[in-house]
């Protein structure tokens, strides 16, 4: 853009311009009409006259346009006084030409005004970005020129001396940044100057406190380092410090943590702990492990943990595996047989746990180990007396159902023929009152005789009944599906409760025992359903398939709760779950508040020993 009140000089101008290869966007006659041009369209350079007429001369014009559109600006005249040239050179103008105007000066001109205003520009770029890095660095900064005065200092900086830049700056670096020794607090020398005179970085002092100008001491780490321009030559110093009060307390609190951790390891005797390296080698050893392994410590720091395997072990490849598995996992917990230095064995639970640093890189791994023998072997006595009891218990069972059978055979046919020997006596003496009937005093006897059938009926009745329940003769004369559905029959006339049976059994017969379990395990079940879950209809399932029979009983009553399952008064399940136990099956019970309780049961159809017929 050329600015030129004489028209005739403007044109002029603007062709020369145009001959030398540049186009010229616009031409302004007053400081408005270049000020206007400028905010429409985008423009590289103004030739500005310095004297215009209007409300602004070329002075002030051209300050306007760099401060506002960051336009530079050559400044043409034709001849100036001294004050003029005062105050073009305070708008830094990037040259002045002369009128009239040589072509080939005003071509030289305008292109070093060009390339100065670029550099000028990528030079502030560059001091913004560097500006802008060292506010938001997380260290403190301070700048100082070569007579140790400051020119800059970022944010942290100030935080840390109590200083503004503003105060800071043309102060010398003494002033602001007082540090003394944290121990005798013998002042020390900000080393500033020792990175002038050597030309070095100079390395922290440690221990060195910073006080600020609000009285607040920091400890702090801090490097002197020269800056050089493009010739090697010393220009300033760049002082960085950062904080480490934190960081001493961390450490600090860390070496506390390690001591008390330990002491606590070393203090440990029923566990060995120690470490080992990325290949195995035992770093470390405590007292637990020397107890358990018979191992001191300067026997066994170096050597590889796999000594402690017992040799088929070994041969195995069982100790590399651990720590791969461990390495690849994190932690792994292993039981198994382990060797002391004396040869013995014991049983042995070991945990592995894998260490990393914070790239991910293995360091090597803890290893906890604790002697389980005694432990095996209560579990195995329990294990051995559990199982003695259970078979105490199915023998207990089994005797109880072999009486139950022989009282109910007693019950049925010998007092069942007695009774009914009974009935027949009395038919014989109701015959005989009848030959005799005209006699007063039979008349009274006769009539007795004829009630007390009835009462030996019901007797006899009653008898059957009790015979049934010790032993349904159903279950072992037409087997377990018979059973069922007399005993459905028997409950739905006692309860009233809705029942529905589906059965695949068919000529599938279990053996005596397993099928007077599951037959026992359903009464309970239906005693449970009378009892306490209010039902209204049962659904019972039998079925046989894959090797295992299932029957499974549902309810729609109140629903059976975790409560009820564990409660002092679930003997009955109990026993349930006990006889399932001992056909090698289980028993699953499942409640749902106000939708019914579920009673699976699931046996191996055939177990060693049995016999089944088809």
């Amino acid at each position: 853009m050329v600015v030129e009140d004489e028209s005739l000089i403007a044109a002029h101008i603007q062709r020369q311009l145009e001959a030398c290869g540049y186009m010229v966007s616009a031409l302004a006659s007053s400081s408005e009409a270049a000020l206007q041009r400028a905010a429409q369209i985008p423009l590289d350079l103004a030739l500005m006259d310095v004297r215009l007429t209007g409300g602004l001369d070329g002075i002030e014009t051209a300050r306007v346009l760099r401060e506002k559109f960051n336009l530079p600006v050559i400044y043409l005249t034709g001849n100036a006084d001294d004050l003029t040239l005062e105050r073009a050179k305070a708008t830094e103008p990037l040259g002045f030409l002369l009128k009239p105007i040589e072509e080939r000066r005003l071509y030289s001109t305008i292109e070093i005004a060009l390339y100065k205003h670029r550099m000028e520009t990528r030079l502030r770029s560059i001091e913004r970005w560097f500006a802008t890095t060292l506010k938001s660095i997380g260290d403190a900064v301070i700048v100082t020129d070569t007579k140790g005065v400051i020119t800059f200092m970022n944010p942290i900086a100030e935080r840390l001396t109590g200083w503004r830049l503003g105060e800071a700056t043309g102060k010398t670096v003494g002033e602001v940044y007082r540090t003394v020794n944290a121990e005798t607090r013998t002042p020390i020398p900000s080393r500033v100057n020792e990175a002038l005179l050597e030309g070095v970085t100079v390395n922290p002092i440690s221990r060195t406190l910073l006080l600020s100008r609000k009285g607040v001491e920091a400890l702090i780490d801090a490097i002197a380092a020269p800056v050089r321009d493009r010739s090697g030559n010393i220009t300033g110093v760049v002082l960085t410090f950062r904080d480490i009060s934190e960081r001493e307390r961390v450490e600090h609190a860390l070496q506390e943590s390690e001591a008390r951790f330990r002491l606590l390891v070393e203090g440990v005797h029923d566990y060995a702990i120690f470490m080992l390296d990325p290949d195995g080698g035992v770093t470390s050893w405590n007292a637990g492990a020397e107890r358990l392994l018979g191992y001191r410590s300067e026997e066994i720091i170096g050597a590889h943990f796999s000594r402690f395997f017992t040799p088929q072990d070994v041969r195995r490849g069982q100790p590399a595996r651990n720590l791969e598995l461990a390495a690849a996992e994190g932690r792994i917990e292993d039981e198994g047989w382990r060797m002391r230095k004396d040869g013995s064995r014991f049983q042995a639970n070991v945990i592995i746990n894998t260490l990393r640093d914070e790239s991910g890189g293995l360091l090597g791994f803890a290893y906890v180990t604790r002697d389980i023998t005694r432990l095996k072997q209560a579990e195995k006595q329990l294990k051995d007396s559990r199982e003695q009891l259970r078979a105490l218990a199915a023998y207990l069972q089994s005797v109880r159902e072999e009486e139950r059978t022989r009282i109910a055979r007693e019950v049925h046919d010998e007092l069942g023929q007695a009774l009914t020997g009974l009935k027949m006596d009395l038919a014989w003496l109701d015959k005989k009152f009848a030959e005799i009937r005209n006699l007063p005093v039979v008349r009274p006897l006769q009539q007795k005789t004829r009630e007390m059938p009835e009462v030996v009926d019901g007797i006899i009745s009653t008898v059957r009944k009790i015979a049934t329940e010790l032993r349904p003769g159903v279950l072992d004369d037409l087997g377990l599906e018979a059973a069922i559905e007399w005993q459905i029959q028997d409950f739905q006339k006692r309860t009233g409760i809705r029942c529905e049976f589906t059965s695949n059994l068919k000529d599938i017969r279990l053996c005596p025992d397993r099928a007077t379990a599951v037959f026992r395990i359903f009464q309970e079940t239906l005693t449970n359903i009378a009892r306490h879950a209010g039902a209204t209809r049962v659904n019972i399932k039998l079925e046989a398939g894959g090797g295992k029979l299932l029957l499974e009983v549902q309810d729609n009553g109140r629903g059976v709760t975790a409560r009820d399952l564990s409660g002092s008064r679930s003997l009955g399940l109990l026993g349930m779950r006990e006889r399932a136990v001992m056909l090698d099956g289980e028993v699953n019970i499942i409640g749902r508040r106000g939708k019914g309780t579920t009673v699976g049961l699931r046996i191996p159809l055939i177990r060693p020993g049995d016999v089944t017929s088809r």
